[in-house]
């Protein structure tokens, strides 16, 4: 899953606009969009973070400067943690996909940042909120949910999970932006489009007023 790997992967599966986004740290995508430059789909700085609630949240940026600044969020946050890592840490890769350097610090944890805190930021930086992947939670997760849509753009459900069931057992979910990103975690993963959304253009402004209803 190294940053030329997943791009090739995109680029071979004819994507339109590409995310990528690592859990609770930007380190690797600002890397990745120097590559995406070569490529002819739009590419969008991401982090999939998670909120003290156990909530799991895409962020989206569409400026460096504004990725960048969430990321000196994070890191500080992630810095002040003491946990050791159960686990190897992530690699971060270069352009030539040589490894730069490891990620220590524990970034499976949850943040301390309450959703509505996590909203008010990326809202400072122009971004777009999305909850991840809504039918993995539990049913008490999911009715804890219900007082938090208001706060996201979006709601995704797993383009491999049957939406319109879940959509049956939970009609308000229905009521918000749905969408059905691929979450891909393996190269496999990553094939035809998920979703298609219908733009006035293909541009990476075009699909942030999508999500902030600035769209006509």
């Amino acid at each position: 899953m190294s940053p030329n790997n997943i791009l090739n992967m995109a680029d071979l599966n004819k994507l339109d606009i590409v995310a990528i986004t690592d859990h609770n740290t930007m380190k690797q995508t600002h890397i990745a969009s120097n590559l995406a430059k070569k490529y002819g789909f739009i590419y969008i700085f991401g982090c999939e973070v998670t909120t003290v609630e156990q909530y799991h949240v895409l962020c989206l940026f569409k400026e460096k400067e504004h990725a960048i600044a969430f990321e000196r969020i994070l890191e500080r946050e992630f810095t002040a943690k003491t946990q050791p890592l159960e686990t190897e840490g992530q690699i971060v890769f270069d352009e030539c996909d040589g490894p730069l350097y490891t990620l220590n610090n524990n970034y499976y944890e949850a943040t301390r940042f309450q959703v509505a805190i996590v909203r008010e930021m990326v809202d400072s930086l122009q971004g777009i909120l999305i909850l991840a992947h809504i039918e993995r939670y539990s049913e008490s997760m999911i009715d804890a949910i219900m007082d938090h849509l208001h706060l996201f753009h979006a709601i995704e459900i797993n383009r491999r999970s049957d939406a319109k069931t879940f959509l049956k057992n939970h009609p308000k979910v229905g009521e918000n932006l749905i969408v059905r990103n691929s979450d891909s975690h393996r190269l496999e993963q990553i094939v035809s489009e998920a979703e298609s959304i219908l733009l006035p253009e293909l541009s990476i402004h075009a699909f942030f007023a999508y999500f902030q209803g600035e769209s006509t």
